[in-house]
């Protein structure tokens, strides 16, 4: 018998029980049922669903070496299709042949029925084990699991947008570079522009693995180095995220999201959604229409006390789990 996650199954083939039955909408959610058999005492509990629904934790080593991160326990996906497509969501069961009753009191059988329902997740969410997405951090080169990676368990949705810039003078800005360093920033005059506003769902986070601390202080930062950073070494899958990489200095974290969810082992974790704006000419840059020197173009602002526009910060760090 086929075994996941340590649980046997087998596919349940009567007549009344025709499996897998499907749709398949490509662009859309896709879903399925399946019906197998498994042993009474893994359904009756969280053993099965565990396996085939899964959970995350928090892992503290990782090849001998203490690290801090998510190790996760990937849900069943139907193997006749590749790519994770249908990925299992639920499961019903129902006794089957019974064998009295429980310690606790509780109908007991000797079989399971089980229904899995299957559904395609969109966005880019997609399934890796620990081992596919091991990097280390900048200070920090042990290599863990990385979520920061933005490969897997993720959602990606990017949306653009026109605004047009305007700053009525005096706007308390400056130019920080070129021939018109010091000068006020004003821009009666405006340009359009573009940026793209970005939201990432990264699901499920046990509740002891989100760093709420370390994404809030983050807010209206940008982002020091390029990300996501790609995954280092040799990568014969050729993965990266669905993101795409972003230029160092042209991003800018706005506040997170929670949600609370259940996992398959029934503890709760967190659908974080996280949400950037992407500006392609650099977040401390604005456009500047009548320069002194040159033709018009984006130009590095500064505050009155001479500081960024927006802060630099770590986009990596905030993906570890805090230490308890």
């Amino acid at each position: 018998m086929p075994i996941h996650n340590g649980v046997q199954y087998s596919e349940c083939v009567i007549p009344s029980r025709k499996s897998p039955r499907f749709t398949m909408t490509p662009d859309g959610v896709s879903r399925m049922s399946g019906f197998y058999w498994m042993d009474w005492a893994d359904v009756n509990g969280p053993v099965a669903t565990t396996a085939f629904l899964g959970t995350a934790t928090v892992g503290t080593t990782w090849d001998g070496f203490p690290a801090r991160y998510i190790a996760r326990t990937n849900p069943f996906t139907h193997p006749n299709w590749d790519n994770s497509l249908y990925v299992a969501k639920s499961l019903d069961a129902e006794g089957d042949l019974p064998e009295g009753m429980t310690l606790e009191d509780t109908a007991n059988y000797d079989e399971g029925l089980v229904t899995l329902g299957f559904e395609s997740i969109g966005n880019g969410y997609r399934l890796l084990e620990d081992a596919e997405v091991l990097a280390g951090l900048v200070d920090d080169p042990a290599p863990r699991p990385a979520e920061w990676l933005c490969l897997r368990n993720m959602e990606v949705i990017e949306t653009s947008s026109v605004f047009y810039q305007t700053f009525p003078g005096p706007s308390g800005l400056r130019w920080g570079e070129g021939a018109d360093f010091d000068d006020p920033v004003s821009a009666a005059n405006y340009v359009y522009l573009y940026e793209t506003d970005i939201t990432l769902k990264w699901w499920p986070v046990p509740i002891a693995a989100y760093n709420e601390v370390a994404f809030l202080a983050l807010a209206g930062k940008t982002n020091e180095n390029p990300f996501p950073a790609l995954l280092p070494g040799p990568n014969p899958d050729n993965l990266t995220s669905f993101l795409g990489q972003k230029p160092a200095r042209t991003l800018v974290m706005g506040t997170p999201a929670k949600e609370v969810i259940r996992m398959g082992d029934s503890n709760f974790a967190y659908r974080i959604t996280l949400r950037m704006k992407f500006y392609p000419n650099g977040a401390n840059k604005l456009f500047h229409h009548r320069p002194r020197a040159g033709n018009p173009r984006y130009l590095a602002v500064r505050r009155p006390d001479g500081s960024t526009l927006f802060a630099d910060g770590d986009y990596d760090a905030p993906f570890v789990p805090p230490a308890p």
